[in-house]
């Protein structure tokens, strides 16, 4: 097995890269709606600071797969493949890539308003996640309806009631 994509087939880093970053969405519904189910306190904190770790970890590897994507071409689809299908694979590609930066860019927004002020750690374990989950929510549902139906999701029109961020920033 390659490293780099051939003319037939991808490469082991790209399907490294894909199957991480697939494993890595799946952990964040897990987390997402185990911390939803569950009361304020340390245990829901601690499970939504798994999440906001591992989304930026899927922003990140997200960037690596784009500029890896750039670097090795990918294999042209069999010949017999129709044209309309061969189009609605780059379609799924492009909405699919655009998930995978809009939903974690948009919790990154999310930690970075602030309207109300700098909370505490303590603010943290007492938040409402049902007030920060509608604005993910669309993007979460686009992004599992992965089967066929892809469509462009936006956040809520409306700001959430508030956004929490922890920062340890110097």
């Amino acid at each position: 097995m390659t490293l780099r994509n051939t003319a037939s087939a991808y490469g082991s880093i790209a399907k490294l890269l894909h199957w991480t970053i697939v494993v890595l969405i799946i952990a964040q519904f897990w987390l997402g709606y185990s911390a939803d189910d569950l009361p304020n306190g340390l245990a829901k904190l601690k499970l939504l600071a798994t999440h906001k770790s591992i989304g930026m970890t899927v922003l990140m590897l997200a960037l690596v797969r784009v500029v890896w994507r750039l670097a090795n071409p990918v294999p042209p689809p069999p010949v017999t493949t129709p044209r309309w299908q061969q189009l609605a694979a780059r379609t799924s590609h492009l909405l699919l890539y655009l998930l995978l930066f809009l939903q974690p860019v948009t919790g990154w927004i999310m930690i970075l308003i602030q309207p109300f002020g700098r909370l505490s750690i303590e603010d943290l374990a007492n938040v409402d996640i049902s007030s920060v989950a509608k604005t993910t929510q669309p993007l979460s549902d686009a992004a599992s309806r992965r089967n066929g139906q892809y469509a462009a999701a936006t956040p809520d029109s409306g700001w959430p009631r508030f956004v929490v961020a922890d920062r340890n920033e110097p």
